[in-house]
């Protein structure tokens, strides 16, 4: 393969190589052993995994081209105010972070205790 190839390639996959690289330091300040197993959570990592294939789905159907491009027609509208669309953007990120704080919290609450 060729060596100028390989590193164009690189450049545009930064998250990738740089992932790699701190996954690398991350072992040298801590070896891995048998324990490193127990860390993986393969039901997170398959949830993870049918989102971003979801929403890669989603986005080759142009999906978020056409709602980005709603939003800004509606923000153009007369009568509507530059905030009102930065207004949605705050409560829609707000309505996605706490849909994930109350679904990762529900997974990691202890399971409730029987006492008679």
């Amino acid at each position: 393969m060729d060596v100028k190839r390989v590193l164009q390639w690189l450049r545009g996959e930064t998250v990738l190589w740089v992932s790699w690289v701190l996954a690398l330091a991350t072992a040298v300040v801590v070896p891995p052993d048998a324990g490193y197993l127990d860390y993986v959570d393969l039901h997170t990592l398959g949830m993870l995994f049918s989102l971003m294939a979801v929403m890669a789905g989603l986005q080759r159907q142009g999906l978020f081209f056409r709602l980005g491009r709603a939003m800004l027609a509606t923000h153009q509208r007369p009568g509507h105010t530059p905030g009102r669309f930065f207004e949605l953007c705050a409560a829609s990120a707000a309505h996605h972070h706490s849909s994930f704080i109350l679904f990762h919290s529900s997974s990691l609450s202890p399971p409730p205790c029987n006492s008679a």
